[in-house]
């Protein structure tokens, strides 16, 4: 439902999907996937970068702009925009760091992970964020999440790193975020689910939000019925404010980096 004259260079993470874990022993950091946008940003040649980015995916696209507002054309972030102010930092950390050995070991295991049959990958799939995912769209998430068990012939196991389930062990203040959003001057499109949770106390949100408005050259903001993963289940709801605003702000030259030569169209 995307503009097809647009073009979108899709990354998994490293850890997720299909990419690469991190070496033993590393802690997925929210730096480690900054860190990434910006090997990927040099690798392709790119002087800015235009961000379309779901729940940590969002976050990731409002944090770069934050810290890089002069590299960064615009942003559009759905369900997850600012980074959450985390409460109780010292005692989550020190339960991260413990549960980390565990997990590390896990990753680091040549045991095969617990296998599922198809319709338990699809609960388990489903049930997170308050029963996010309807059933029948699990499979856009099976694609490139779960690998055949060898041991259990008919089942499968999830491919993603272990270490992924820990959480971060630093945040933003509310104060930093409410400063730093002053500088953001590039155009940003936040899209929130009427179902979703803000997963922190929800007047950080608006104050920052507030900020975006008076800044940005153009904070579009929209809400649209649907959970966390609207855009998954109801896709038509995301796809007219998503090309709206990539129609008003996509400006920036594509051609450098090599990719338009690169590129083969398939039918």
């Amino acid at each position: 439902m995307l503009d097809k004259n647009v073009g979108f260079l899709a990354i998994d993470h490293p850890g997720h999907g299909l990419s690469s874990r991190l070496p033993f022993g590393i802690y997925y950091h929210f730096s480690s996937y900054l860190i990434t946008i910006n090997f990927i940003r040099t690798f392709m040649n790119w002087d800015s970068v235009s961000f379309l980015g779901h729940s940590l995916g969002g976050i990731l696209s409002y944090t770069y702009s934050m810290l890089y507002p002069e590299r960064v054309d615009f942003a559009i972030c759905l369900d997850g925009a600012k980074p959450m102010v985390r409460t109780n930092s010292i005692k989550r950390m020190a339960d991260a760091l413990d549960k980390f050995h565990k997990y590390s070991a896990f990753a680091d295991s040549l045991e095969e992970p617990p296998s599922y049959t198809i319709d338990e990958i699809k609960e388990k799939l489903a049930k997170p964020n308050k029963n996010s995912v309807e059933l029948q769209y699990t499979h856009f998430l099976m694609e490139r999440n779960i690998a055949p068990s060898k041991k259990h012939p008919g089942k499968y196991y999830f491919t993603r790193d272990p270490r992924l389930k820990l959480g971060e062990l630093l945040s933003f203040s509310q104060d930093e975020l409410i400063e730093h959003a002053q500088y953001m001057t590039s155009p940003i499109c936040i899209i929130k689910a009427k179902g979703s949770s803000y997963y922190e106390i929800k007047e950080n949100f608006y104050t920052v939000l507030d900020v975006l408005k008076r800044t940005s050259r153009d904070c579009d903001f929209q809400y649209v019925e649907g959970t966390h993963h609207v855009h998954l289940n109801y896709p038509e709801r995301v796809a007219g404010i998503v090309n709206s605003f990539i129609e008003r702000h996509n400006v920036a030259d594509r051609a450098s980096g090599g990719m338009v030569e690169k590129m083969v169209v398939q039918n």
